[in-house]
């Protein structure tokens, strides 16, 4: 049921002033922001994405990274963003389990990132009119990865393969067709 999804995200952008505000408290630059949303678990490789920006970051010196969630690989997560030094771009903002809350990040999100096992998070993305970027490996996502469809709402890279996902984020990024 997108009903919910549509409310918020139709209640947030009719409010100008609240999207500006939120946009400056997170230091979010337009057409540069990349979020991911759901349990913080080891299968979902978010290491990845963070190992592709150090190279992101050279074309889009504004990139941020707005990371919704908890869970047993968040210690593994923060020591990632760390290990490579992007603490500067990452905010990890915490579980957000009410849509009015969730709609600020994913409206200003430019691309939804989910290297793997993928569910119902893809079905929020697209109900923000958000793309996505996932591994190619559909038999490692849930069920819903029968709703992505490869050049037409998201882009599929090489299953771990950090310089095709950077490929596909850096190609959203710099096409917003």
């Amino acid at each position: 049921d997108q009903a919910p999804v549509a409310q918020a995200r139709d209640a947030f952008r009719a409010d100008p002033d609240a999207a500006e505000r939120f946009r400056a408290d997170h230091r979010l630059t337009p057409g540069q922001t990349l979020a991911f949303v759901s349990r913080f678990d080891p299968r979902n490789r978010l290491d990845l994405l963070f190992e592709a920006v150090p190279e992101l970051l050279k074309e889009f010196p504004g990139l941020r990274i707005l990371v919704v969630g908890k869970g047993a690989d968040e210690a593994n997560l923060r020591a990632a963003v760390e290990r490579v030094g992007i603490g500067s771009v990452v905010e990890f903002l915490g579980p957000i389990y009410e849509e009015q809350r969730l709609a600020p990040v994913l409206c200003s999100s430019d691309v939804f990132v989910y290297p793997s096992n993928m569910g119902l998070s893809v079905l929020h993305a697209f109900g923000y009119a958000l793309p996505v970027v996932t591994g190619d490996q559909r038999n490692l996502h849930g069920p819903e990865i029968e709703a992505v469809e490869h050049e037409r709402n998201a882009l599929l890279f090489q299953h771990g393969s950090v310089p095709e996902l950077t490929r596909a984020v850096r190609r959203i990024l710099s096409d917003s067709d």
